[in-house]
């Protein structure tokens, strides 16, 4: 009997335990509804609300992404100088077409990538869901552009790889960064754009150097398949944080889409892109002046960047100095991109504008032509010139303010027109600057225009010309406004 009783006891208690579980279980199960439909409710809300732009730890971490993807895409190219350098003394400067191939590599490599903009911009404003893989895809592009370039036997070869090729895919990584920049940043887009334009500076600061360690290491194929593997290597680091801010949801039953719901409006039938060009103030003189001006800046800043190792070598000076002279530009632009893009949101762009291009065309003329016969004299031209002249892409993003407001499609295709005539004179430079080159002035004395008997004076007076040319119609526009503004 009193086993049976001990039994019935442990029966109740274990009865009484699975009914308490079962009780707790249930109070429980609400309580985990509940928390599942407030995570649910947080996630829709963060949809419908996406981060403010302009302020907080999201839009600086996005910045900081976009100033690191910008060191990197044009870094190389501004700092092909060192490597122009380096293949005049290998078997590929005499293969066909060398003389004009070579230099042409370079001012393909960013000149192209201007030129696609428009292109790029209306696929991936056609298609948003295609941007991230963009991002991706153009980094693979990128650093496999420079490992098979290392493989080149000639020039045209060298063309097609670190040329066309790193260009198609630098566009790719850096318009879609360029399209999440304008969601990020608002009122401080000036600010924003400077910021991430330094980048360009900063990385042409650097690459001088490592690409002249390199090449007296190992030679220039295998310092191109290490930058290869490098340049994929820091943008698959960095582009985890490039991300839109309005999350994009492809539609299912009508393309439009409502935006305050955190999606972006598309199109099957019509191109954003295209849609823009046909919104842009086709009377805004000051706009088409700065256009203008635009391309024959364009003509007259690439020459320094890609002819001072040359010049360094002219005077007689090492490789590591041209290095430091290319690196002088770019250092000094670092500072220069900054400060335009602060002061753009505060003053005009135009006037910023002007007093640059007059103060580049000096630099180039008078310190570089006249002064530059010593690395002293070298470094100090490159240092004045970087500073004037670096900043001019900063004033981009408030000039378009000017004319766009904050309408998007027209903001994306005024910066695929910049892009476009910013990328047409970049490639011109170099036919024109090779042609310069074969018509020295056969000077002689310890002038700038005379180094190497005067084979760099032409070149020196055309990149001057232009930047005065562009000073000159940047004045016509702040005339213009003047007078748009009394009207």
């Amino acid at each position: 009997m009193a086993t049976s009783s001990i039994h019935e006891s442990l029966e109740l208690k274990s009865l009484a335990s699975s009914r308490s579980a079962s009780l707790r279980s249930a109070d429980r199960a609400p309580e985990q509804q509940s928390v599942r439909q407030l995570r649910e409710q947080q996630r829709v809300r963060q949809l419908r609300e996406p981060p403010a732009p302009d302020s907080g730890r999201p839009a600086w971490q996005f910045l900081a992404a976009s100033f690191l993807v910008e060191t990197v895409i044009w870094g190389f190219p501004v700092s092909y100088g060192v490597l122009l350098d380096a293949y005049a003394a290998l078997p590929v400067a005499n293969t066909v077409g060398a003389g004009t191939l070579l230099p042409l590599v370079g001012t393909l490599s960013s000149g192209l990538m201007y030129l696609v903009s428009n292109f790029v911009f209306a696929v991936l404003e056609r298609r948003p869901d295609f941007r991230t893989p963009a991002l991706w895809l153009g980094s693979v592009i990128c650093g496999g552009s420079l490992v098979v370039a290392s493989f080149a036997t000639s020039a045209w070869q060298l063309v097609l790889t670190q040329g066309v090729m790193y260009a198609i895919g630098g566009a790719l990584v850096y318009y879609t960064t360029i399209i999440f920049l304008n969601e990020w940043f608002v009122v401080r887009r000036g600010f924003a754009n400077g910021v991430v334009l330094a980048g360009t500076a900063l990385g042409g600061l650097f690459f001088p150097f490592l690409f002249d360690l390199l090449i007296q290491k190992y030679g220039v194929s295998d310092c191109l398949r290490i930058l290869g593997a490098t340049v994929f290597g820091s943008l698959a680091m960095t582009l985890p944080f490039v991300k839109a801010r309005i999350p994009y949801r492809r539609p299912t039953s009508t393309p439009n889409v409502d935006v305050s719901a955190g999606t972006l409006p598309t199109s099957p039938n019509r191109s954003p892109g295209l849609a823009g060009l046909a919104n842009l103030p086709v009377r805004s003189g000051a706009l088409w002046l700065f256009l203008i001006a635009n391309f024959f800046q364009s003509l007259g800043y690439f020459i320094p960047a890609l002819y001072i190792p040359s010049f360094a070598r002219a005077l007689g000076l090492s490789a590591s100095n041209g290095s430091a002279a290319l690196a002088a530009i770019n250092a000094a632009a670092v500072v220069s991109r900054l400060l335009m893009g602060f002061l753009s949101d505060r003053m005009s762009p135009h006037l910023l504008g002007g007093v640059t291009l007059l103060t580049s065309s000096f630099a180039i003329l008078v310190l570089w032509g006249v002064a530059s016969s010593s690395l002293a004299a070298l470094i100090s031209f490159s240092i004045a010139f970087g500073a004037v002249s670096g900043g001019w892409t900063s004033l981009w993003a408030a000039n378009i303010r000017e004319v766009a407001a904050e309408d998007k499609p027209t903001t994306l295709a005024l910066y695929g027109l910049l892009s476009t005539t910013r990328g047409l004179g970049n490639v011109l430079v170099a036919p024109i600057s090779a042609a310069l080159l074969q018509h020295p002035l056969h000077l002689h004395g310890k002038l700038g225009y005379a180094a190497e008997g005067g084979s760099f004076a032409n070149v020196i007076l055309f990149a001057g010309a232009m930047m005065f040319a562009s000073a000159v119609l940047e004045t016509g526009g702040i005339w213009m406004q003047r007078r748009q503004k009394i009207e």
